[in-house]
């Protein structure tokens, strides 16, 4: 599995990069909006994880974008909020926002 992680503050990136890649996971990590954007055009990805207050373009425009260009996706958050902090242990859940 492929996943993208899309994350501006570099530690916590990295935190994710080796931790999915210690689980068996391909990771490619951008650090912009503009960046994530552009990977997800140019390579094949099974999941992204997108931080929301991102540099260029936040992640709920990436999402935006992606529909609008024909993607196909679901969207999950963590209650009560997209955390974007290591240890979090909020819940899983389909969102109450419809895009």
């Amino acid at each position: 599995m492929h996943i993208l992680v899309v994350e501006d503050e570099p530690k916590l990136s990295s935190a994710l990069k080796e931790g999915l890649q210690e689980q068996g996971y391909t990771v490619s990590a951008a650090q912009t909006g503009e960046d994530g954007f552009f990977l997800i055009h140019s390579e094949r990805f099974d999941l992204a994880v997108l931080d929301v207050m991102l540099p260029g373009r936040s992640g709920f425009e990436i999402l935006s974008r992606l529909r609008q260009n024909g993607f196909a996706f679901r969207f999950y958050s963590s209650l009560p909020v997209i955390p974007s902090k290591i240890g979090y242990a909020g819940s899983i859940r389909e969102p109450t926002i419809t895009w």
